[in-house]
């Protein structure tokens, strides 16, 4: 039997004793792209803190890869909504420390070229980089690692329409390619092609009928 890439059995979840999951249950399959939609505080955050054994629910178990997550978590690539470094590191250092190997960091810098990272960036300290540059080296580290299952917080932050759509084309070709792909957002229109959408509400997690997603969004949480 082939197990599913992710999977949460009845996940019960307190954070500074407040109740983030109750009774949560979902399976994601290999090769399909889920997009995650919620209000802040909602829950979706610590969904992949739990994902990536970096937060151990209270009951329930989580199984990732196979396997538990501590151990699974290496065949992961996990961007963090907030990920903070020396705000004295240059550009082209971040790079090189994230990076996995020769052929990872060409790869990273080819999507950076894609997603038209100047030259003339690399040598700044990230103090000096705006939101979006600096989101773009962590996006192309992340989505040109050799992984198995992507879980990405809110990945398009500070990015501008150009960019976010490429950062979707190479979502959809990381799917096509039998990879797991989760990621949260705010924005509908980024859901549009996902094979499942999801919310987080009253403490649980389930699919939103596509057809229906734009209608719910509006009017369960207005304009997020």
């Amino acid at each position: 039997m082939t197990h599913s890439c992710l999977t949460f059995e009845h996940i019960q979840l307190h954070r500074k004793q407040n109740l983030v999951f109750e009774d949560l249950c979902y399976r994601f399959d290999h090769g399909k792209r889920y997009a995650l939609m919620g209000p802040n505080g909602s829950g979706k955050s610590s969904l992949l803190h739990v994902a990536m054994g970096l937060v151990a629910p209270q009951k329930g178990v989580c199984t990732l890869l196979g396997g538990a997550p501590a151990r699974a978590r290496i065949r992961v690539s996990y961007l963090p909504e907030k990920l903070f470094f020396f705000p004295s590191l240059a550009a082209k250092d971040l790079l090189r420390t994230l990076t996995t190997s020769p052929d990872h960091r060409a790869r990273a810098g080819d999507f950076l070229k894609t997603l038209e990272f100047s030259n003339g960036l690399y040598d700044k300290s990230l103090r000096d980089l705006s939101k979006g540059s600096y989101q773009k080296i962590l996006l192309s580290i992340c989505l040109t690692a050799e992984k198995e299952l992507y879980l990405l917080d809110e990945p398009t932050t500070g990015l501008d329409p150009e960019s976010i759509d490429k950062v979707l084309k190479m979502m959809a070709d990381l799917s096509t390619q039998g990879r797991t792909v989760l990621f949260t957002t705010h924005n509908i229109e980024e859901t549009k092609d996902v094979d499942t959408l999801l919310t987080l509400q009253n403490h649980r997690l389930f699919p939103l009928e596509k057809k229906k997603a734009i209608d719910y969004h509006k009017n369960t949480w207005g304009a997020l």
